[in-house]
């Protein structure tokens, strides 16, 4: 057993809830809907450093669908590694680690929690339809790397890449996160139910945004990634009924046999 290993282990997990704590003060009160809880925080080292190894691990998928991850200068931060050396990468993202750098990106979006807050009703209906998958509580993560907005279905979780100066890659950041929870809430029902392929979950996501929240995000904008084929199956007519529209989809264009 590497004692010395276990040792640093423990010291950076206690970084990490330390910094977790501290992080804590970003909690957004509840609002003018009480039903969702909106948990704005900075990643903290250990969690910058497992994000990076996961998506390094990935970095075949992102080159192969034109994503291009932000990674820390030092390149030994820019290639896979192992769990083993964790410590070790760890000890180098400490260096230009500073925890001021996310302050800005938090303030700017608790200036949008209520308007991301809103789209719970739709959401809870979405749910109560076909099974829409939503959580009480979103936690939104700020990263300095990889890509610009991800999320976690299995948690609930988003997590948002800042520019250089700490500001958001879009003026309007709740865009973002309300695109991440749609993505959440239609990967298991609809995404890989019907084996949507990465462009047409990207458009079918963009779609729905302007379907259900067009009038909260008028200048929302579709990511060029997107597959505009779906576009005649989402609409304010299917939307009740997302499910049986997808299903027709891929009648029309049926999936690929691996």
């Amino acid at each position: 057993m590497n004692t010395s290993a276990t040792e640093n282990n423990n010291f950076y997990t206690l970084i990490a809830i330390i910094y977790r704590m501290i992080n804590r003060t970003n909690r957004v009160k509840p609002g003018i809907n009480q039903k969702i809880q909106i948990i704005i925080s900075a990643h903290t080292p250990l969690e910058e450093i497992n994000s990076l190894q996961a998506i390094l691990n990935k970095i075949k998928w992102f080159n192969d669908h034109g994503y291009k991850p932000t990674f820390p200068e030092y390149p030994e931060l820019q290639i896979p590694f192992s769990d083993e050396e964790k410590d070790q990468k760890l000890n180098i993202l400490l260096s230009e680690y500073k925890p001021e750098f996310y302050d800005v990106g938090i303030k700017l979006l608790n200036k949008y929690v209520n308007e991301i807050k809103s789209v719970y009703p739709a959401f809870l209906k979405l749910n109560h339809l076909w099974k829409f998958k939503v959580f009480s509580q979103y936690l939104i993560a700020i990263t300095k790397y990889g890509m610009g907005g991800s999320y976690s279905f299995e948690t609930g979780k988003i997590t948002m890449r800042l520019k250089e100066n700490g500001t958001f890659y879009l003026q309007q950041p709740h865009h973002t996160v309300i695109h991440e929870m749609i993505h959440i809430g239609i990967e298991e029902v609809l995404v890989i139910k019907y084996k949507l392929t990465q462009p047409e979950k990207e458009r079918l996501v963009d779609r729905m945004v302007l379907t259900l929240f067009a009038d909260l995000v008028p200048d929302y904008e579709f990511q060029r990634i997107g597959d505009p084929k779906i576009d005649s199956f989402v609409s304010p007519e299917t939307i009740n009924n997302l499910p049986e529209a997808i299903n027709h989809f891929i009648k029309y264009y049926p999936r690929k046999k691996i």
